[in-house]
């Protein structure tokens, strides 16, 4: 094998809804690029031959995307690769992580991009064209003479990139390294894809369509009866509904800048408003349609092959947490303002035959991240004791734990983590229900006695400090894998949101780790478990019935909880079902209904 670092082949993929009409690459270690039509087999198979060559290091941008999109084709790059997306977002977190291959060329390497100006003229007339002919656009509809220039500069790109990276992602060089182990399990994660449930899809996406054109036309009756006259109101425009509430007479909050706050998590202290019940309701079920169930049935899966893969991106933020296509997108049910609203969504992805879901979520592992590095010493002992972080601080600060006083903790240490302010969360207090005309010195009063268990002005004075001084943040922690080290570079005039980076940057390489040890134990055990989806905090498993459940989950559980050494020992809770994600339920209240094996199986099951 050639272990030449030189040789290597870049690549790039053009591709329209998983399409590839062409791809593009460096094949001669020279940086002379070459076009691929990927409708032509004479081609398909001289490309193959490169990117299965395993003496050749194959480098992507993302790599985890154009590896997947190649699969298509029959290819499955083999070999050695690099990524320089990572390495360019380790090095500068503030710029790559939020752009994409163009402007990093431009930022980097000085390039000239005139040629994507040029193809979007083209794509510009050719997709016209295609509407005329009722025809679906297609990249391979441009000629070959525009597209090659194109396309092969993004090759050119992401190889200079790389070799600019390369030396100096030494000082990263263990945290890069971690990344790479993750891209097979990422790679394996879009291979497999998610089952969804067709028929319930397609169901509930005309269900809600109806639903929502009578909601509309219930709201321009509404509207009418008001005498305001809307016919072309936009329950999305945050202008015509702040227009709307003020004529009827709905006393909104205000933000900073004195604009009326139109978001749903404020509109919905005033639901028994019938306007602003009918605004929540449209908003809902066009999500729900729009974003999750159209999607899923148009573009996602088709008849023959009823599994959604969703391209993941294991620097899809500048903290390092990992995102992905729609998926991520669904909240949590308990982020919703319709606790059933993202149960819904859930729904609609299932197990394999022979398969169960299985969910396994860190219980509030941003709280207890953020008392670590806050020193928060009466916070820690009450949650190793076994207490819930928003119950333990509200029995601390109010002596009892009542539904409205823990929604405030709650809101005030959730505020806190995501860099609010003291105006803002004197605001959030002044809008819970139970104190809507609590004044700033009864908010201000509340805040300091949190302060007092909480020394959160130290916490974030040491780090705002260290980033005006040197406008870097490191971040240190040890795991059972590695030690980790990374550094943040964060504007002087963005130092406020210090402590968040550090507490979300943490979150992220938990979760990573996590999945490297979780994908650890199911090789080496030879479990039949699947990894599909890493979505929050949450990692989603499809397990088979023939395993010893109980023993699986205890594993998977250990083996995520365990892991990193901080003053809490972080929790994990398990929950499972053999119909859809929506419908999980904790582990220790249905496990018995899972198919067990024999205990004389068990060991050799396990060990093997």
């Amino acid at each position: 094998m050639n272990n030449d670092p030189n040789k290597c082949v870049a690549f790039d993929c053009e591709f329209n809804n998983r399409k590839e009409p062409f791809i593009a690459t460096t094949c001669d270690w020279q940086l002379v690029p070459e076009l691929y039509n990927c409708h032509k087999p004479k081609e398909v198979a001289q490309l193959k031959a490169v990117l299965e060559d395993p003496s050749i290091t194959k480098i992507g941008f993302p790599y985890t995307v154009d590896a997947h999109v190649v699969k298509h084709l029959g290819i499955r790059c083999r070999g050695p690769f690099e990524d320089p997306l990572i390495a360019l977002t380790l090095l500068d977190d503030n710029f790559a992580s939020r752009k994409g291959l163009k402007p990093m060329a431009v930022r980097y390497l000085g390039a000239d991009i005139r040629e994507a100006k040029t193809l979007r003229k083209y794509k510009a007339k050719y997709k016209k064209h295609a509407k005329r002919k009722g025809i679906e656009f297609d990249w391979s509809q441009i000629p070959k003479f525009v597209m090659k220039p194109y396309a092969t500069d993004d090759a050119v790109f992401t190889e200079k990139l790389w070799f600019l990276a390369r030396d100096a992602i030494k000082k990263f060089d263990k945290i890069y390294q971690m990344e790479k182990k993750i891209t097979p399990i990422i790679l394996g994660m879009q291979e497999l894809g998610i089952m969804v449930d067709r028929p319930f899809v397609r169901t509930q996406a005309r269900q809600y369509g109806i639903e929502s054109t009578q909601c509309y036309a219930n709201i321009q009756a509404l509207l009418r009866q008001q005498h305001i006259r809307l016919p072309d109101y936009n329950p999305g425009s945050p202008k015509q509904v702040a227009y709307v509430m003020k004529k009827m007479g709905i006393p909104l909050p205000e933000n900073e800048k004195g604009h009326p706050i139109t978001e749903s998590k404020v509109l919905v202290e005033f639901e028994s408003f019938p306007i602003v019940n009918l605004q929540l309701l449209y908003r809902f079920l066009e999500k729900q349609k729009g974003t999750y169930f159209d999607p899923l049935w148009q573009r996602y899966t088709t008849k023959d092959h009823p599994y959604a893969t969703f391209f993941v991106y294991q620097s899809g933020a500048r903290t390092g947490r990992m995102s992905a296509e729609l998926i991520q997108t669904i909240p949590r049910p308990d982020e919703s303002r319709t606790a059933h609203a993202p149960k819904i969504a859930r729904q609609a992805f299932r197990p394999r035959p022979g398969y169960f879901l299985l969910a396994v979520d860190y219980k509030a592992l941003q709280m207890l991240i953020f008392f670590h590095y806050a020193k928060a010493t009466a916070l820690i002992e009450k949650c190793c004791d076994g207490w819930d972080p928003h119950d333990a601080a509200c029995q601390l600060m109010f002596g009892k734990v009542e539904k409205e006083l823990r929604k405030d903790t709650k809101g005030i240490q959730f505020g806190l983590v995501f860099g609010m302010g003291i105006t803002k969360l004197m605001g959030v207090l002044k809008r819970s229900k139970a104190k809507k005309n609590m004044s700033q010195l009864e908010a201000s009063t509340i805040l300091e006695k949190y302060f007092s268990i909480v020394p959160v002005k130290q916490y974030t004075h040491e780090i705002s400090s260290e980033l005006r001084r040197t406008g870097i943040l490191e971040l240190k922690f040890e795991s059972e894998l590695m030690d980790f080290h990374r550094e943040y570079r964060v504007p002087q005039e963005m130092a406020y949101k210090g402590p968040n980076v550090k507490i979300q940057g943490t979150e992220a390489y938990v979760m990573k780790a996590a999945m490297l040890r979780a994908d650890r134990l199911i090789r080496e055990k030879g479990m039949d478990v699947h990894l599909l989806a890493q979505v929050h905090d949450e990692l989603l498993f499809e397990v088979s019935e023939d395993e010893p459940a109980n023993l699986v989950v205890n594993e998977l559980t250990k083996a995520m909880e365990d892991h990193v050494t901080f003053s809490i020992p972080l929790r994990v809770e398990p929950k499972a079902s053999k119909l859809n994600w929506g419908k999980v339920k904790k582990w220790n209240a249905i496990k018995n209904q899972y198919n067990q094996r024999r205990v004389h199986h068990v060991s050799t099951t396990i060990n093997r």
